[in-house]
């Protein structure tokens, strides 16, 4: 396999609503990396070491990539009191880190790993996090023969897409594939492209592990490399798992994903209604891939406490992309002043925060404002006592009224 770095995932644990222990744990797996040998640390939301807190568990070592764990432990005050903890992986070819926060107690030794009880289903995508059980992990299980039928479990899917990192760096990406939870340890994945089988050199299936001693349960990955181009069209990858307490061969496919464009266009009322107590911004945030999106609106850089109308989203005509809009009407005497207003939407499946900025621009003359160069529109000139947003920045490039956003 090629060297590579690992891509990290948080942890959080289990808790019954009948528990009365008062540890806070929290942990992180690192999945992917090659060669092996990761080293992990641990800060709190202070950015002071963790270092005592910390347990480390074995490296799981297969041919198509490594996994390793770490775990912390806290009292629950005190766990609560310094999250968020930011779990950091080193490693020759690439370092990762990752904030995690658990809202919950666990028990001492946790047999399982899963999403909050709010949130039942398994996600699709990266956000929210994925869930994983790797403590007390064995590499060589020797399940017995004389397996009891109440022992056996189906395995419980998630099929997360690549990183954003890795999309944007690299022309090919790891689209990975896990299964938990299940019991005996023989299972087979296989993938599929627009519903045609993979070939098996595409892929790799690490051998399962188990969850813990005590549970009598299993989990693997399965790690499918595409081409940054063939995920960027939109062609759906689709993990195909088999298991003897699955009925049926059951599939998770991946959910293609795509970071927004957020745009502030000249909307007629921002250009009619300077004579009136108010104005209205009207937010347009495109291009993004899966829904949802969530927006915030800023006044002169701070959280404002506005009124904000904002439309769920809806996909754009003849594209695997969506489009919403955000509304929010400010005081007449607030736009003229000159404060700058900002609509800041953040996509929880890309990880990216764009922001689109307005602004009321005094003189007769045009007058260009330059704005921010990483994450989204800015800047605007004067028409007559009308400010219409023209001029901006996303990514790193200038944009003008040919790029076709502001029509």
């Amino acid at each position: 396999a090629n060297p590579r770095g690992p891509t990290l995932f948080p942890l959080l644990s289990c808790a019954s609503s009948s528990s009365s222990s008062s540890l806070y744990a929290v942990g992180c797996v690192a999945v992917g990396h090659v060669p092996a040998g990761v080293t992990f640390s641990w800060t709190d939301a202070t950015n002071q070491s963790m270092a005592a807190a910390v347990v480390a568990f074995p490296e799981a070592r297969g041919a198509g990539g490594n996994m390793a764990a770490s775990r912390l432990e806290l009292p629950l005050q005190e766990g609560k009191g310094r999250q968020p903890f930011y779990c950091r992986a080193a490693h020759p070819r690439g370092n990762a880190v990752v904030a995690i926060r658990n809202p919950v107690a666990s028990s001492l030794w946790p047999p399982c790993w899963c999403p909050p009880p709010s949130s039942p289903e398994p996600p699709l995508g990266p956000s929210p996090p994925p869930f994983l059980s790797i403590f007390r992990s064995n590499l060589n299980p020797s399940p017995s023969p004389f397996l009891a039928e109440r022992d056996a479990k189906p395995p419980t899917l998630y099929v997360f897409p690549p990183p954003p990192e890795q999309l944007s760096a690299h022309e090919t990406a790891t689209v990975t594939c896990l299964a938990k939870g299940f019991n005996p340890p023989d299972l087979f994945i296989r993938w599929l492209r627009n519903g045609e089988p993979l070939p098996a050199s595409s892929y790799v299936t690490m051998p399962p592990v188990a969850e813990s001693q005590l549970a009598r349960s299993y989990f693997t990955y399965s790690a499918l490399t595409v081409a940054t181009e063939d995920w960027g069209a939109g062609n759906v990858f689709t993990c195909l798992v088999g298991h003897e307490r699955l009925p049926l061969q059951v599939a998770q496919k991946s959910s293609f994903t795509k970071q927004p464009m957020v745009t502030l266009p000249p909307s007629s009322s921002v250009c009619t209604a300077l004579g009136d107590d108010s104005v209205e911004l009207l937010c347009v945030i495109t291009g993004f891939s899966p829904p949802p999106v969530e927006v915030e609106w800023l006044v002169d850089g701070v959280p404002d406490q506005l009124v904000v109308t904002t439309t769920p989203p809806r996909r754009e005509a003849g594209s695997n992309t969506y489009v919403a809009t955000s509304q929010t009407n400010v005081s007449r005497e607030d736009w003229k002043a000159g404060k700058a207003f900002t609509c800041q939407v953040k996509h929880p499946a890309t990880g990216v925060t764009a922001q689109g900025h307005s602004r009321f621009c005094p003189g007769e003359e045009e007058e260009e404002e330059e704005g921010g160069g990483g994450g989204g529109i800015s800047g605007g000139f004067h028409l007559g006592g009308r400010c219409r947003v023209l001029v901006g920045f996303y990514q790193g490039r200038r944009l003008d009224d040919r790029d076709g956003f502001y029509q």
